[in-house]
């Protein structure tokens, strides 16, 4: 399972491949609350035997849920890789400190990708 927090995925729509732009693991913000216009989520998961249902979840540095999303994983059998592409708009950050996106099945995180949002003074 791979969990990529980004700018955006550009998926090319005869192929179905998909460009990664911006992979970042900080956001910087001269002062709190700060809110970051638009991020994008990429979670491949694979070993899924049949079509499951996930959560993408958003944990701030407390632990405290943010962000609740559910997916459906369109799996056929476990040799299948399936994308999963999120794309979020506004979230507000209150705090400084380590975030957490979790991919979670069955109240298992079978995949997660951390990141910081960290005091950013421009100079």
């Amino acid at each position: 399972m791979a969990t990529l927090v980004c700018n955006e995925v550009i998926e090319d729509k005869r192929s179905g491949n998909k460009t990664v732009v911006g992979i970042f693991n900080a956001i910087g913000a001269a002062q709190l609350p700060a809110t970051h216009p638009r991020m994008s989520v990429m979670a491949s998961v694979t070993n899924a035997e049949r079509e499951i249902g996930v959560e993408l979840i958003l944990r701030g540095p407390e632990g405290k849920d943010m962000l609740n999303v559910d997916a459906q994983v369109p799996a056929r059998g476990p040799g299948d890789v399936v994308d999963l592409l999120f794309e979020l708009n506004n979230i507000t950050f209150n705090e400084f400190g380590d975030y957490a996106f979790e991919v979670v099945y069955n109240g298992v995180v079978i995949g997660a990708r951390k990141f910081l949002v960290i005091e950013h003074k421009p100079q």
